[in-house]
Parts: C-alpha cells; structure tokens; sequence
C-alpha cells in the first residue's frame, strides 16, 4: 500500500511538472499580439479607459466581428487589448482554482487531502494535455453528427494548420485562436478541479483525480460542442453565458453520482469493514470537520485567492474588452455572490452542522454558478433575489447532506448542481428571447452526463475497494473504575 501511493505521488508530481510548463506555454502565445497590431498595453486602468463600448450588454455577441471588414489602427488596438484581457482572465481563473486547492487541504479529513493542491496542480496537466491534443478540437467541430450529439470528426481549428498562420481577424473574434484555446482550457481545468473538491471528504485520490480528468478533458468537450460549439442544444436556443452548464451542472452531476454510491453502497474491501462487525459490511460515516489555527488561516488565504476565480470566469465571458458589458457582468456577479452568502449565514446558524465558514464558502460557490448563465440579461435587482434563493437552497441541501451523513463537504452537489440548475432556469425566466424549454433541456442533458461519467468512475473505485475510506471508529468509553475495601 505505501509504495502504490508513493506511485502515486511521484505521477501527480510529473503530472504537475508538466502543467506549469504547458500552462506557461501556452499563456506565452495566448499573451502574443497579432504581428500587424500595435504592441498593446495590458494594463487594467489603461485597457479599460481606452476600450469602446457597446450600447447594450447583450450586444456583445455581434458587436465585435473582423471578417471581411477594414481593419484601421483603431480597431486593431481594440483586438491587441481584448487579447490581453481575455488572457489574463485566463490566468485569474487558474490562480483562483490555486485557492480552492488551499480550501481542500485546510478542511480535508484524510491526510492525502492535504496534498490536495498537488492533485489540483496534476489533474489539470492532463486536462489541459487533453484539451490540446483533442478537447478544444471537440469543443468546435467541424461539423456535428447525430443530429448535432457528437462531432462528426476530431477536427477543429487547432488542427487546420493554415490558420494558425492567418490573419487573426479572420477568426472571428476578439483576440488570437491561441488566446481563445487558453481561456477554454482554463474553464475545463475549473470543471475538472471541482470534483478534486471530493478530496476534502474520505474520498481516495486515484478516483477523485480519475474522475476529474475524465470530466475535464473528455466531459467538458462534448458538453462545449452541445451549446458552444454550434450542437443540438444551441440549435435549440438554449443559452449559457458563464459555464453554468459545460463547467458547474458537469461537476455536480459526476459528484452526485460517487457522492450517492460512497453513502448507499457499503465497503467491498476488507480493510474497509470494522473489525468489531464480525465480518457484516458497515459504512462508516465522515468525522465532522474541525477547524485549527493552521487550517483556518490555510482556509482564509485560500478563500481570498479563490475570490479570482469569479472575476476571470465572468469578465473573460464578455470575449473583448468591452467596459459597459465587462462592468455590468461583474456588477450582477457580486450582487449575486452577496446575496447567497447573505442568506446563508441567515440558514446556517440554526441549521449549521460544518463550520460557519465552510458554509458560507458553498453558498458564495453556489452564487457563482447561478449567475453563471444569466449574468449578461438579468439586472441588479434580480441578481440580487438569484443569490438569496441559490444560497439559502444549497444552505438547506448542505444541511441536509450532513443531516443524513452524504460526504459532500464542498458541497459540490448543494453548490454547483443545484446553483447551476437555479441559474440555467433563471435565464429562460428573465428573457423571453431564450425558450425556458431549452433550458430545462440543458440542464438535463448536462446533469446525466456528469452522472454517468461519475457512476462509471465510482463503480469502478467501489469494486476495486478505491471509492472512499471509511472514519476512524469511535474509541469505546473509559470502563467505571472499580474501588475495593
């Protein structure tokens, strides 16, 4: 057992090796400006001061087109600035999901949980591998086949080598294919890392990282193609702004699959019954976190990067850097965040059985998805009512998660399913352009993906005895001493 996870360790430490060398990489080219553009200034306050703006949020989608237009020095400033701001909201994605590593370890209840960042560091090296060998090429086909279920080929624009050398304003949009490859990747490593979320519970890791690899890098590829990418979804004019679906509706599927066998299925290996059972398979259900001094500074610094995640994931949405649309996005994004984190400390102080600030934690995770979708149509107001009704229904299923003893203890099933199902519904609700149907369709197609993308994986771990590790067994009371005399 100790040399299989002394294997282990030694793969995540490749695995991680190779993500902070892919990941500068790539950032390098993402970062390079068109050759005929001027050099650009990447800076927030320059970018934003110089940037035109669109009358109206929604007009982002077809404000900004290169094709077949005359391309002055205005516009090509416009292009070497919307680059630079999408890629560093790549790149803010990347540091925040560094936070959410920091989160695992500091509340984790098994000692491997304590690496988690290295698991979040080499799960995303293969995810980000996979999206650069296939994943990206999936996401955007070249054409769809079963009525628009699957690509017709593993084709895409990284693999027509013409246009990696064409005029970038021919792609299409504001910035470079590269830069466009690099902000995608970062939302399949964010669909991949939280289901590394697990590893707080007694989840083991070679099946939380298995199942985070396979939602990020074959998962979240084809979900992409179904909206994104032109499939059966978009066809049907269902909408996402954010990655409510393709990101959050994704990972909670595949956590409510492993989190459902890891409480309803009893241990199969024999290190995992208690002894005192006399051979009857019994589960055991997860400790009760308990937070130190060192876990809960550990917990606050990486609560506080965490808080880059959202900024990137919303603002990067925008695809330019248009002010009006990126300040309007952020604006409902943190109305919402509050919001959720509002009500949730409302709910938790009668119902809280985790720490307070876990709980406000998953409700704030639950804000992010819901806003996710609806972030560009809805108003500050309704933002605002989004958060209260995401953060006080996943207070309400985190509570009673723990109630009935589901080891979800990131509430990847209260946060992300559940937050992402609000926020897909609201976007149908609050624009009559989008077919609330289709949304409801989006939720489901995305949901039963991850399901069985997560019942496979956690089939596989639960017959191999690599699902979870039950708790320590209580110790038995002290015996009443016994006097004589």
């Amino acid at each position: 057992m100790k040399a299989a996870r002394l294997v282990q360790w030694i793969l995540l430490g490749f695995a991680s090796i190779g993500f902070i060398v892919l990941f500068l990489l790539f950032a390098r080219l993402a970062f390079d400006s068109p050759v005929d553009a001027p050099a650009g200034d990447y800076g927030w306050s320059e970018a934003l001061a110089a940037a035109p703006g669109a009358g109206q949020p929604a007009e982002y989608q077809d404000a900004f087109t290169f094709d077949g237009s005359p391309v002055g020095e205005e516009t090509k400033a416009f292009f070497s600035r919307s680059n630079g701001f999408v890629a560093s909201s790549g790149v803010m994605m990347i540091l925040g999901l560094s936070g959410y590593g920091l989160i695992i370890a500091a509340i984790a209840r098994r000692r491997s949980g304590r690496f988690a960042p290295l698991a979040v560091l080499g799960s995303g090296g293969a995810i980000l591998l996979g999206n650069w060998l296939f994943g990206f090429n999936t996401s955007y086909p070249m054409d769809h086949a079963a009525g628009g279920f699957l690509p017709s080929s593993i084709g895409g624009p990284l693999l027509v080598e013409d246009s990696l050398h064409s005029d970038p304003f021919d792609y299409g949009l504001a910035f470079t294919m590269w830069t466009d490859f690099f902000y995608q990747a970062a939302f399949a490593i964010s669909s991949g890392v939280f289901v590394v979320g697990l590893m707080a519970g007694r989840y083991r890791t070679p099946m939380v990282v298995l199942a985070a690899v396979a939602t990020g890098a074959f998962g979240f590829p084809l979900a992409t193609a179904w909206l994104w990418g032109g499939g059966w979804l978009s066809v049907m004019g269902a909408v996402d702004f954010g990655g409510a679906g393709n990101v959050h509706l994704l990972a909670g599927g595949v956590g409510l699959a492993m989190v459902a066998l890891a409480r309803i299925c009893p241990p199969m290996a024999p290190w995992q019954v208690d002894s005192t059972t006399a051979g009857i398979p019994v589960r055991r259900d997860p400790q009760r976190a308990r937070f130190g001094a060192r876990s809960l500074t550990l917990f606050v610094i990486g609560a506080v990067v965490f808080l880059l995640l959202p900024v990137g994931m919303q603002a990067g949405s925008v695809l330019a850097i248009d002010t009006p649309v990126v300040a309007s996005v952020l604006h409902n994004t943190f109305l919402c965040l509050g919001g959720s984190i509002l009500t949730a400390a409302l709910v938790s102080i009668p119902l809280s059985i985790r720490p307070r600030g876990v709980t406000l934690l998953v409700a704030a995770i639950a804000g992010l998805a819901a806003i996710a979708a609806p972030a560009d149509v809805l108003t500050g107001l309704q933002s605002s009512l989004l958060g209260l009704v995401a953060g006080a229904t996943s207070s309400l299923l985190s509570w009673a998660f723990d109630r009935y003893h589901f080891d979800d203890p990131l509430g990847i099933v209260s946060a992300h399913l559940l937050g992402a199902l609000i926020g897909m519904l609201a976007a149908g609700i609050a624009d009559p352009d989008i077919p609330v149907s289709a949304q409801v369709l989006a939720v489901a197609a995305f949901a039963a993906l991850g399901v069985t993308i997560g019942a496979c994986i956690g089939l596989l771990g639960w017959m191999l005895g690599l699902l979870w590790t039950p708790a320590d067994p209580p110790e038995p009371p002290p015996l009443p001493e016994v006097t004589t005399g």
